[in-house]
């Protein structure tokens, strides 16, 4: 889509152009999850759209460079108000 969401998130400001600018390079830090804190990003659009794709990475961390995704899930909603789940991410195996 051409339009420009606009983004929140659950743990602060947030530079959103690097979830935004096509180059796989660029990074934000988002917290942790836990059982009491399970961070979320959120895309608003102004008008519905159909997404055929969307993409995601993430980088290594830890001390032995671990890429495990971790558990979690992707929504998606038509009227901002009721979300279903698009995808889920079972953690590491």
């Amino acid at each position: 889509a051409s339009q420009k969401p606009t983004v929140t998130a659950s743990f602060g400001t947030l530079d959103a152009s690097a979830l935004w600018d096509d180059d796989l390079t660029s990074k934000i830090a988002v917290p942790v999850p836990s059982a009491e804190r399970r961070p979320w990003i959120q895309y608003e659009f102004a008008q519905p759209f159909t997404a055929r794709a969307f993409s995601m990475a993430q980088a290594q961390s830890g001390i032995f460079g671990s890429s495990e995704v971790r558990a979690g899930r992707v929504l998606v909603s038509d009227d901002g108000r009721s979300f279903r789940t698009l995808l889920s991410f079972p953690g590491p195996q």
